[in-house]
């Protein structure tokens, strides 16, 4: 029995280090594209960079990536029980439907708004991936060496 189990532990971190290291290409694609968000609205829609929508997309990626997070924390752990898969898939489906909502906005302040939003769902997702589970996985006592070890792994990917 107590081989089964190593085996299992194993074959779960190889599945969690392969989704990661998949993930990668996912995040490093995304981080680009925030970069390239502000200088959307100023070649899609022509708002100069000194406008107010200029002004509210660039908060909006600061300010919803770091709610993005907390507010994904206190969902786990209220919400869900500290259950961490549905509050994932909730990110991964928002920034879903606000990439298309980007995409498709029929006005510069719901593209700004959107990019905005972006920024939140995809930290609310990326912060439960990484910090949590992490933990899920490793416990308490070896939480460090696990993000360390899955943030490493994704660094590789992303390369």
């Amino acid at each position: 029995m107590i081989c089964f189990n190593s085996l299992f532990v194993f074959i779960s971190y190889f599945v969690l280090f392969f989704h990661y290291y998949c993930c990668s290409f996912y995040t490093l694609a995304l981080l680009i594209l925030f970069s390239r968000y502000v200088s959307y609205l100023t070649d899609y829609w022509g708002v100069p960079s000194n406008g107010a929508e200029f002004a509210i997309a660039s908060a909006g990626i600061t300010l919803g990536g770091m709610f993005g997070s907390l507010l994904a924390g206190i969902v786990s752990d209220t919400v869900f029980f500290s259950r961490r898969q549905p509050v994932a898939f909730m990110g991964m489906f928002g920034l879903t439907g606000v990439l298309l909502m980007i995409r498709f906005s029929s006005t510069v302040w719901m593209g700004a708004c959107a990019i905005g939003l972006s920024a939140f769902f995809f930290s609310s997702a990326h912060g439960i991936v990484t910090s949590t589970c992490a933990m899920d996985f490793a416990g308490a006592e070896a939480t460090g060496t696990a993000v360390g070890l899955l943030d490493g792994v994704q660094k590789v990917g992303s390369e």
